[in-house]
């Protein structure tokens, strides 16, 4: 890292950079977090393809914070994915048209004829084997949604809603919020790569796109070049889905509260380390602006409700 890389240690020491490493990542992984910042390009230079001024405390500071954001993500889906399901299952209920087990048998021979299969595979060491081994033959949508995975159970739910009348507007909010799920269920970092070009190209959501356009002093290019960042776009639209679908105002709240204690504190820790860096800078000021702007939507909302 030192004399190929060009990284410092004169806030973190080497020895302790070694511990960290040794004891709490590994290098691989926290290389990636350099990709945020610029390197030498000067071909006479012996110092080309090092990194400018890069502290080893920089990115370990921003290993730590991506760690705290992918856990905050997992939190935050897994919420969206209980509520969603509380929904589905109230207006089946509710649903004149449905018993609970045509909706199941008709998801399974239109969208997903080999599902069956691949439950009954999986039964034995599943934590669901004996729910899978009651149910097998005739499953209800209360049993069903609770032993499929979460890619499943969104095609379900999207096949549901396809036929009646959703009060939620989730068009094409659901394929981004699965997508941030599984790169946190899988550990893969988050916030490794604010800079362009991004690991895949992405059509913002427009209806997300037209909700934060309403964010006062934020400029439409700023807007637009911020959500070509997947990361970045797939967790403003999880924000906009977990204040869509959540119910309960005590879990919103206590989730709302984690998210602003998280960026206005934990990531302010040593906010000096990222002061020469606009990329990390702007994409911080842009998630904070949408993030204060959903508190405050959701503020007026309930006030109003109360009036």
């Amino acid at each position: 890292m030192k004399n190929t890389m060009g990284i410092k240690f004169n806030i973190v020491s080497e020895e302790d950079a070694y511990q960290f490493l040794y004891e709490s990542n590994y290098f691989f992984k926290i290389k990636a977090f350099c990709k945020n910042y610029p390197k030498y390009i000067q071909t006479n230079s012996s110092k080309k393809g090092q990194y400018i001024n890069l502290e080893f405390a920089y990115i370990k500071e921003l290993s730590t914070i991506d760690a705290i954001f992918r856990k905050i993500v997992l939190d935050m889906v897994l919420d969206v994915e209980h509520f969603m399901k509380v929904q589905l299952i109230r207006d089946i209920s509710e649903n004149e048209n449905e018993d609970g087990y045509t909706i199941i048998d008709s998801f399974i021979n239109t969208q997903r004829p080999y599902l069956i299969d691949e439950i009954k595979s999986k039964s034995k060491n599943s934590y669901s084997n004996e729910l899978i081994n009651k149910y097998k033959d005739q499953f209800a949508i209360w049993n069903f949604i609770e032993i499929i995975t979460f890619g499943d159970f969104i095609s379900l739910y999207e096949f549901y809603y396809s036929k009646y009348e959703n009060q939620y507007n989730l068009k094409g909010k659901l394929l981004p919020v699965k997508c941030l799920r599984n790169a946190a269920a899988h550990n893969n970092c988050l916030l490794n790569k604010l800079v362009p070009p991004f690991s895949k190209n992405i059509e913002p959501n427009k209806a997300i796109m037209n909700t934060i356009s309403k964010i006062k002093y934020m400029p439409k290019k700023t807007r637009e070049a911020k959500m070509k960042n997947p990361t970045i776009h797939d967790f403003v639209v999880l924000l906009d889905v977990y204040c869509t679908v959540i119910e309960s105002s005590k879990t919103l709240n206590y989730g709302l509260t984690r998210l602003y204690d998280f960026f206005h504190n934990r990531c302010l820790k040593h906010k000096d380390y990222f002061e020469n860096n606009n990329v990390i800078k702007s994409n911080y000021d842009f998630l904070v602006k949408v993030l204060d702007f959903y508190r405050q939507k959701l503020y007026n909302v309930c006030t109003e409700q109360k009036a």
